[in-house]
């Protein structure tokens, strides 16, 4: 996935954090979520670092959660609205 541009990379991404979400967030998974966000950040950062020969920066006075939210990351904390909220 070095070739992908990182919005491309952060849709499929997020495909695949909204099918997991709604699948496992019956109950209360709000810890395992606030820990899986953690591992997503640390293993995209290791992703990006690693894709080329130039380290990847983020931005000045950017953290990476802002930054990688900006180009559409969506968190799994971001999902945990309730499951029956229309009731």
């Amino acid at each position: 996935m070095g070739w992908m541009p990182l919005p491309m990379l952060i849709g499929r991404l997020n495909q695949t954090l909204r099918g997991w979400c709604a699948y496992f967030r019956h109950g209360h998974p709000h810890r395992v979520f606030y820990r899986l966000d953690g591992y997503l950040l640390q293993r995209l950062w290791r992703h990006l670092r690693r894709r080329s020969q130039r380290r990847y920066r983020t931005p000045a006075n950017e953290t990476l959660d802002a930054h990688l939210q900006r180009h559409g990351l969506q968190f799994l904390m971001d999902f945990r609205s309730p499951v029956h909220a229309s009731r």
